[in-house]
């Protein structure tokens, strides 16, 4: 019984020292604001560019869309329920998102978030 214990001991330790972690160079998104988004939303959309946005939430449209604006313009963003802040936040609350730009030529510019909404402080 000890050697099993000891066997399966080691055999653990060697599966989980066996995965390791990536630790060069990460691509960070690009910031950008809301006015170049539009601007440049048919290029970007065809990248599939990962961007940084900040600015505020303003309303919920439907189920996962929502309005957003920076101090540049306003743009619809594609939210799922589990991006959002797990606390509290409004209109005044200054977020992060990160995503990527869906552009449509009839239904235009829309934000699509990639990752958990931060809320900056």
């Amino acid at each position: 019984m000890k050697k099993f214990i000891i066997f399966t001991g080691f055999l653990l330790l060697s599966i989980t020292s066996s995965f390791a972690q990536y630790t060069g160079e990460t691509v960070k998104p690009s910031n950008m604001t809301v006015g170049e988004i539009k601007s440049k939303a048919a290029k970007l959309d065809q990248k599939d560019l990962t961007i940084e946005i900040k600015g505020h939430i303003l309303s919920q449209i439907d189920n996962e869309t929502y309005w957003f604006e920076d101090s540049t313009g306003k743009i619809k963003v594609n939210i799922e329920q589990y991006q959002l802040p797990t606390q509290p936040f409004n209109e005044k609350n200054l977020v992060r998102i990160i995503g990527e730009v869906d552009y449509d030529l009839l239904e235009g510019v829309e934000f699509e978030a990639k990752n958990q909404i931060t809320i900056i402080k």
